[in-house]
This record gives structure tokens, C-alpha cells and sequence, in this order.
């Protein structure tokens, strides 16, 4: 990026403006002069004076036409002059002198006899005799202005140096802090997407969870009413069964004729018969099933038991 912050400058030409010196302020003629021609000679002082004053040639000659004079006395006049300041020839004195008839009034075409009424007097309508310009002068000034221009030129580089080189860091410091937002920008992309997935996890493992648990629940509620029920069969099978293997061992031990006492010592066959009744018993226990014994709520008894 590149500033010309002196284009301006450096598009002007390397001349001095021309200031164009003010006209002298000349009141227009009466009516009556205008008509007239003045055919008497132009009055050499008078075309000096304006080609001082920085009037240009068509201007001369506008002037004095509208001040009456001939076309061929203004050319005579005009080139009289211009020999004049080629050759430094001094023009003759009856061209110089102004036509006796012919007042200073007359030569502007204004009567300036009352200055009540204009308010000013004759010498501020005098043209001003500005001091011409010294050529060694200009060309110094031409100079300074050259050298101005160079250092504006110099100046404008250094500038636009100055600012290339702030610019060019800056804007590599832009390129790390863009390099930088980007990696932000994909990491925490990355963030979300993982955290969108593990909220999908959380959400399947919740809902798994639910399901085991719903099932276990369930599970729960069916195994709840068996045990009741075998609790149930137990509270009726357990004291039957007790008073089944008494009465049986009572029977026993009659059968052997083994007197009821306390001291008696039951001898080692009989131990080894109610092991066996002992494993009947059992094995009726778990053949029996636990809805059956619910329902029909069987009552063991010794006819049973003997027969098996």
C-alpha cells in the first residue's frame, strides 16, 4: 500500500504562477467623447505606463480605442514602444509630448475638475507605476522552487517509505493473529463435535440404563410373588414333614421292639435307615413343584411316606 500524500505537488509545473497586476480602474467616457475619433498621436507615457501595469498588447489596444484614438496611431504607438525597449532608443520628444489641445482629462476621458463628486482625487486614478522584475531574480526564484519541489519529492519518499515499512509489519502481525483465529476456530470446532458426541453417548448409556433397569424391575416383580409362594409352601410342608419322620422313627422303633426310653441307645443300622428316609424325604421336597403346592397345598402323610 502506497500513499501519495503529494501527488498534488508533484503534478504543478515547475514555474512560478503569473499573477496578472491589477488594471488600473479607467471610468468609462462620456457619450459624446466615444463618437469622436482622436485622430492626434497616442501619447507614448500613457502606453508605457500600462505595459508596466502588465497589460497585454489587446488590452492596450481595446483601452485606447474605447478612448478614441486611430487603429494606426495605437500600431505606430505600440511598435515605437517595443523598438524603444529592444534598442534602448530614446523616442523623439514631439511623439512623447501630449497634443496641447489635448488635456490630461481628455486622455482618460473623465473630468476629474470636482473631486466632491467622485470622492477621490486625480492621483489615486493615476496609474501606479509597478518596478519590473530582475531576470536574475526570477531565475532564482525558479531555483527555490525547484529545490522546494525536490524537497517535496524527498519528503513524499520518505513518507511512503515510512509508511510501507509500519504497514508491512502490521500487516504480518494480521496474518499471525488470522493464523491464529483459525487454529482457535478448528479446536473448538473439534471441542463441540466432541461434545455433541459424548452427549449422544450420555444419552444412549441413560437410556440403556433405564432399560436394565425397567427389566430388573420387572424380573423383580415376577420373582417377588414365587418366593412368597415357596415361603408359604415351607411354613406348610416343613412342620408336616417333622411330624412325619417322628411318627416314623416311633413306628421304627417299635418294630424292633426297642424299648422307649431315655437312655436308649439307637443302634447304627437304624442311624444309617433314617439317613435314607431322611434322603426320601428330600427328594419328595424338590420333586414337588412350587404352583402345585400352592394350588393344591398336598399334606404329606405316613401312608405316603411308607409307600415310597
Amino acid at each position: 500500500m502506497k500513499f501519495k500524500l503529494f501527488a498534488r505537488l508533484n503534478k504543478q509545473p515547475n514555474k512560478r504562477p503569473t499573477v496578472r497586476p491589477q488594471q488600473p480602474q479607467i471610468m468609462n467616457k462620456p457619450a459624446t467623447a466615444m463618437q469622436n475619433t482622436n485622430i492626434n498621436p497616442v501619447p507614448l507615457d500613457e502606453v508605457t505606463a500600462m505595459t508596466k501595469n502588465g497589460l497585454s498588447e489587446a488590452e492596450i489596444i481595446q483601452i485606447l480605442k474605447e478612448e478614441g484614438y486611430d487603429f494606426n496611431k495605437i500600431d505606430e504607438a505600440l511598435n515605437t514602444i517595443l523598438k524603444t525597449t529592444v534598442t534602448g532608443e530614446v523616442p523623439p520628444i514631439n511623439q512623447i509630448q501630449q497634443n496641447p489641445n489635448t488635456s490630461e482629462n481628455q486622455m482618460y476621458g473623465h473630468d476629474f475638475t470636482n473631486e466632491q463628486e467622485f470622492g477621490a482625487s486625480k492621483e489615486d486614478f493615476a496609474p501606479q507605476n509597478i518596478p519590473t522584475q530582475n531576470p536574475k531574480d526570477i531565475e532564482a526564484n525558479i531555483k527555490e522552487i525547484n529545490e522546494y519541489n525536490t524537497q517535496m519529492e524527498e519528503i513524499e519518499d520518505t513518507v511512503t517509505a515510512l509508511v510501507d515499512e509500519k504497514l508491512g509489519s502490521i500487516e504480518d502481525i494480521k496474518k499471525d493473529v488470522e493464523t491464529q483465529f483459525n487454529s482457535l476456530t478448528k479446536e473448538l470446532e473439534q471441542i463441540k463435535q466432541q461434545l455433541s458426541n459424548e452427549k449422544t453417548d450420555t444419552k444412549t448409556i441413560e437410556n440403556k440404563e433405564k432399560e436394565d433397569t425397567l427389566t430388573i424391575n420387572t424380573k423383580i416383580n415376577d420373582i417377588e410373588p414365587r418366593l412368597k409362594a415357596l415361603e408359604k409352601a415351607f411354613k406348610d410342608i416343613i412342620p408336616n414333614l417333622i411330624d412325619n419322620v417322628r411318627d416314623i422313627r416311633e413306628r421304627l422303633i417299635e418294630k424292633k421292639d426297642i424299648p422307649n426310653t431315655d437312655n436308649y441307645i439307637e443302634p447304627k443300622h437304624t442311624k444309617t435307615e433314617t439317613k435314607k428316609i431322611n434322603n426320601i424325604v428330600d427328594n419328595i421336597i424338590k420333586t414337588k413343584k412350587p404352583q402345585e403346592t400352592i394350588n393344591k397345598e398336598p399334606k404329606a402323610t405316613k401312608k405316603d411316606l411308607f409307600n415310597i
